[in-house]
């Protein structure tokens, strides 16, 4: 009976000893967030860290309808532009050729758009959307709106002009 009373000791101290080791390095942490400087944040992990906060958000809005935030920004692109080649929607979005390829074929395999030839080029392949892309987008759209609302809600003012106007110029190069 006793070696099994203490492993479960040893166990349970091992438990504690990782908590505690999980508390000490969540207090350097904060102490490291709290104690910086203007110029100690990097825009860079800001920026990121607002990004993938924000995906978050306007995916649980868009969760009803099955589509990530990728898949909503190319299915309302190609609502507005009309069809795209893969390279012309992946620059318009800034998305990597690789990632625009990805997502394209995924939606094409879900329904959502589908290839057509080009008009003065067959070898161009173009994105459209399909009936059921142009459904979901419409069932998307008030979702990714209320998020939208929500988002600008918690900016203050004109602070998401003057950000938006700053990111663009930092989007320029």
């Amino acid at each position: 009976m006793a070696p099994k009373k203490d492993e479960g000791v040893k166990h349970l101290m091992g438990a504690v000893r990782s908590q505690l080791r999980d508390g000490i390095e969540a207090c350097k942490y904060m102490y490291y967030v709290t104690s910086m400087t203007y110029d100690d944040v990097c825009v860079t992990q800001t920026l990121r860290s607002a990004a993938r906060l924000l995906t978050r958000q306007y995916e649980e809005a868009l969760r009803p309808t099955g589509l990530t935030a990728s898949q909503y920004t190319i299915l309302h692109a190609l609502k507005k532009a009309g069809p795209l080649g893969p390279s012309d929607l992946g620059q318009a979005l800034a998305f990597e050729q690789t990632t625009a390829t990805r997502l394209l074929a995924k939606m094409d395999s879900q329904g959502l758009i589908e290839f057509i030839a080009h008009k003065h080029d067959a070898r161009r392949r173009l994105a459209r959307l399909t009936d059921l892309g142009e459904q979901t987008y419409s069932k998307a759209y008030p979702l990714w709106k209320l998020a939208q609302k929500e988002t600008l809600q918690r900016i203050s003012g004109d602070a998401w002009h003057v950000t938006r106007d700053a990111l663009k110029k930092i989007s320029r190069g």
